[in-house]
């Protein structure tokens, strides 16, 4: 019997769909969750199947990303605000019969208002969500299956060595999964943080031999960038390491102006005794503020792209 029904739109979050069942599939068993795409079988009416199916549940997920409230049909109006919309039909009818319906919001999705909902769906507003973090999809997945299990009443089943490992890639049209992958993470933050410990020995370690007087101007940036980059790396906020190549690239342009402007040329400052180690500083900060745009792109876009 099915227990768990996953509503969601296609155009806007069947990846995530079908990663999600896949993984709740995986703990209670096949039987228990229900997704469209291969639940029904050629030849039935698909709404009657779903009122059907809404009608034995006892939770459903409803799957909203950045286009759940927003997407539109081919006249350019809003589905949503079709009766006949699917979506709107299956919450409408888990609302109806008192099912506990569990928002679940993906790629950053904000939970919508009671304005933003046609008449059947404005009990949805009250609802307290859950939000899928693609930075933290195991740890949340987890904290989701722990709501189903209070909620369909089963005790927590302790986790199988299938279900402590990460999830494979699907050999479907779905996506890999939710996230860009363990190893294009790591290798970005490796490029971020060997680039952030270049401009702090430059910065902080090696003398200066050439206008000592304005060191000060370069390293407190340095050291500024190192230590935001290091907070935002351990914190997995790629946005942050942005933020640090920024700082230490505006350091770096505003104590070049101050030898510009003090007569010194481009090819003073790259070819004195410090040009080396000038060269580094500004190369590390453009690297660490690629790294950081790279690490945000990674986070939010390629994981989901359905092939």
């Amino acid at each position: 019997m099915t227990r768990v029904f996953i509503s969601y739109r296609r155009e806007d979050s069947s990846g995530y769909a079908g990663h999600l069942s896949d993984r709740l599939r995986r703990h209670f068993g096949d039987h228990q969750v229900f997704m469209d795409i291969d639940a029904i079988e050629p030849g039935l009416d698909y709404q009657e199947h779903i009122e059907s199916t809404i009608d034995t549940i006892d939770v459903m997920v409803a799957l909203m990303g950045r286009q759940w409230l927003t997407a539109g049909d081919a006249s350019g109006s809003r589905r949503l605000d079709d009766p006949d919309d699917v979506v709107r039909l299956e919450i409408a009818r888990a609302l109806e019969r008192k099912v506990r319906v569990i928002p679940v919001l993906v790629e950053g999705a904000a939970m919508p208002t009671v304005h933003d909902l046609p008449h059947p769906l404005l009990p949805l507003a009250h609802r307290n969500a859950l939000e899928i973090s693609d930075s933290r999809w195991d740890y949340d997945c987890q904290r989701l299956v722990g709501v189903l299990e209070r909620a369909l009443g089963e005790p927590p089943a302790r986790p199988t060595v299938a279900e402590s490992l990460p999830t494979p890639p699907a050999t479907s049209p779905r996506p890999m999964g939710p996230r860009s992958g363990p190893g294009r993470q790591s290798a970005l933050t490796a490029v971020a943080a060997t680039a952030a410990l270049a401009v702090l020995v430059w910065g902080v370690l090696v003398p200066r031999g050439w206008h000592p007087e304005w060191a000060v101007v370069r390293i407190a940036f340095e050291v500024l960038l190192v230590v935001v980059v290091a907070v935002a790396l351990w914190a997995n906020q790629w946005k942050w390491v942005v933020v640090g190549g920024v700082l230490g690239m505006v350091g770096l342009v505003a104590w070049a102006q101050v030898l510009l402007s003090g007569g010194h040329t481009m090819s003073d400052i790259f070819r004195s005794p410090d040009g080396t180690a000038n060269i580094l500083a500004f190369v590390s900060s453009i690297v660490v503020l690629g790294s950081g745009v790279a690490g945000i792109r990674a986070g939010r876009r390629p994981a989901h792209e359905v092939a």
